[in-house]
């Protein structure tokens, strides 16, 4: 099964967007109707500037146990980690994301997760 992604103008991690010369961001929400309606009806495109690899792998915890962490890895469009923020936690919250992307048929979650 193939992935569809769109990338969607909307923050300030854009730097996809700016080099395909799609624009920075959408700087006002009342556009924002207008701006999926033309990516509901846009053409797929051929992209290979990215490349994503999924792998799991065992952690021990605090208290010594082990646990399985599915751990994704992206070249080309990252924006690194706030440094509040753990390593482990940012890890999987970009998997999380990820996932719901990979494994869903419904838009409008795909939509949501972003």
């Amino acid at each position: 099964k193939q992935c569809q992604i769109g990338v969607l103008p909307l923050g300030t991690g854009n730097d996809l967007a700016r080099v395909l010369g799609w624009g920075a961001s959408c700087d006002d929400d009342t556009h924002l109707p207008q701006l999926l309606e033309k990516y509901e009806k846009a053409s797929t495109k051929i992209l290979d500037r990215w490349s994503i690899m999924t792998f799991e792998r065992s952690i021990s915890t605090a208290d010594g146990s082990k646990i399985t962490l599915n751990t994704t890895s992206s070249t080309g469009v990252t924006s690194p980690p706030d440094p509040n923020e753990s390593l482990l936690t940012y890890e999987e919250r970009v998997t999380n994301h990820l996932t719901k992307i990979l494994i869903s048929d419904d838009k409008e979650e795909i939509i949501h997760t972003a």
